[in-house]
């Protein structure tokens, strides 16, 4: 899976090992793997990771990521939204509030901490995502 994953970023960006990338880990199966694969290529990383306030498993995913990003002495942020407040405000979805403030504090975080690029895992069933 390593070779695969170097040829794609290879393939984008001779010069991708010298980037900075911070890696959306919401501590799901993707997303996590995601982490471990760049970690395990060696490259410059961060975790980045939202609680939106809105499943009982939030709590265990924001640790996990922690935990797992700690484990891998990689910096990891976090921060909580209240994404229901959010939607209502705004007159949006919550699926479309979430995605909105997800976005929008990794751009900020990209842009305070001078990394390079963001990267987010997508399995399959994730159509309606970026």
């Amino acid at each position: 899976m390593l070779p695969a994953i170097r040829e794609y970023f290879e393939s984008r960006d001779p010069e991708f090992r010298t980037k900075r990338y911070l890696i959306a880990v919401s501590g799901g199966r993707d997303s996590m793997a995601l982490l471990h694969a760049m970690h395990q290529l060696g490259l410059l990383i961060a975790s980045a990771h939202v609680h939106f306030g809105l499943r009982p498993e939030a709590d265990f995913e924001q640790d996990l990521v922690q935990s797992f990003s700690g484990q891998l002495s990689i910096e990891c942020f976090t921060t909580v939204f209240d994404t229901k407040q959010y939607a209502t405000f705004h007159k949006i979805s919550t699926q479309e509030a979430a995605r909105q403030l997800r976005y929008e504090w990794f751009t900020a975080l990209k842009e305070r901490h001078g990394f390079d690029h963001i990267a987010t895992a997508h399995d399959q069933e994730d159509l309606m995502e970026t």
